[in-house]
């Protein structure tokens, strides 16, 4: 399972950092929840029956709102997802997810969200970045 998550990994992130070094993002951008339907063996695989591939790969992506282009991807792999260190697991998942895909995109930019991630805490955290 790990060397299997490693390699996605690896693999996911060498496609961010080249998609990211041809492209600027614009003033708006949105974090959200992405689905791919998947029916094959996955340890991570998710099942909602209300959505149109009832079996699923969960992830969330920092997409510009504009283009609608992914500037960086976080896959859902349970109590091993990967999210940024630093992050304080206290804050909750929202907080873990916006540090870890907002990264290093310094100031001026517009931040969008679903109402999934809009609690007090991630609120705090972004207005403390803000300063």
């Amino acid at each position: 399972m790990l060397k299997e998550k490693n390699n996605i990994e690896l693999i996911i992130n060498l496609l961010i950092e080249n998609y990211n070094t041809v492209y600027t993002r614009f003033q708006n951008v949105t974090i959200d929840k992405m689905i791919v339907g998947f029916k094959g063996r996955w340890l991570n695989k998710q099942f909602n029956p209300s959505k149109p591939y009832k079996y699923h790969i969960k992830s969330f992506g920092h997409v510009d709102s504009c283009t609608g282009y992914v500037l960086n991807l976080l896959t859902y792999y349970g109590k091993n997802t990967s999210s940024d260190p630093n992050s304080d697991t206290d804050r909750g998942q929202g907080v873990q997810i916006f540090r870890t895909l907002l990264g290093v995109i310094g100031r001026g930019y517009h931040v969008f969200a679903d109402g999934l991630y809009t609690t007090r805490k991630l609120v705090d955290y972004l207005l403390s970045e803000e300063q």
